[in-house]
């Protein structure tokens, strides 16, 4: 028997991006990518955001790179929330977020070089 799309686990939930909340809904085996790169005072930001739903995980890999006139600043993590608490925090604004743990949390600093 042929399975339909509603057969498929999925894990809806929220996050914060470009000022505003956004809903995802992350399929089993399925990953989700979101990225932006944008001009500080000083330098430059690159940030990107991966989602996976592994069983009733879902893991969120954040990945962080900035520069400016004082070096090189690169920040990787990883969080983890089980799927049902997934609407366990309540904003002020009435959205639920994901209850995320962290497992991992890098930052590496390289100073500025003098071409």
């Amino acid at each position: 028997m042929k399975k339909s799309r509603r057969d498929i686990p999925q894990a809806k939930f929220w996050i914060w991006v470009n000022d505003g909340p956004v809903r995802l809904c992350v399929k089993q085996g399925q990953w989700l990518r979101w990225h932006m790169c944008a001009q500080t005072e000083e330098g430059c930001l690159y940030l990107q955001k991966t989602w996976i739903l592994n069983g009733a995980l879902v893991t969120e890999f954040v990945n962080s790179e900035e520069s400016d006139c004082d070096g090189f600043k690169e920040i990787q993590s990883r969080h983890s929330c089980c799927v049902f608490k997934l609407r366990e925090w309540d904003d002020l604004l009435g959205y639920h977020f994901p209850d995320w743990t962290t497992e991992k949390h890098e930052v590496n600093h390289l100073a500025a070089r003098n071409w």
